[in-house]
């Protein structure tokens, strides 16, 4: 679980994904470039979500509340 949790973007992949957001916003980005950052917004939204499933199992089985292990940061 702790795998998930710490799981991230490489950093070419993250620097990748600034550079086409960036270009999004400056109204610069190719359509092939756009279907590009939805790839990378669906990754990291993927990863987002089984992030947290994996927070609160990690919770459950330490046996306790959610908040409580976030606060303590037991999962770093």
């Amino acid at each position: 679980m702790l795998q998930i949790i710490h799981r991230r973007l490489s950093a070419d992949a993250q620097a990748r994904l600034s550079y086409l957001r960036q270009r999004n916003e400056d109204g610069e980005i190719t359509e092939m470039e756009h279907q590009e950052l939805l790839n990378y917004v669906g990754r990291v939204e993927q990863q987002d979500v089984e992030r947290t499933e994996a927070l609160v199992r990690l919770a459950q089985v330490r046996g306790v509340e959610l908040r409580e292990f976030l606060e303590n940061g037991e999962y770093l």
